[in-house]
């Protein structure tokens, strides 16, 4: 998402890491941390299956941004899940 957001606070994510991603050929790892007062004490970290950005041509669009910052949030959003 690019900054911390606070529980039940949806922003709109970044698509600076998908950019990063699609021009170096480097996979996203969707990681979710379960927001908590204190870090003092233990806290459970999720972490995805990567995700190999797809692109149509040499650079990638707009849209193919959106798209992969959308399909790595939706993977995050899955590993709350689990983190439950």
């Amino acid at each position: 998402e690019g900054s911390r957001v606070k529980e039940n606070r949806g922003v709109e994510a970044e698509g600076g890491a998908a950019f990063f991603a699609c021009r170096t050929g480097a996979p996203l790892i969707p990681v979710y941390i379960p927001a908590k007062e204190r870090w003092v004490r233990p806290t459970t970290i999720v972490i995805g299956e990567p995700v190999y950005p797809v692109i149509a041509g040499k650079k990638a669009t707009a849209e193919e941004i959106d798209r992969i910052t959308d399909e790595v949030m939706q993977r995050v959003q899955k590993l709350e899940e689990q983190a439950a």
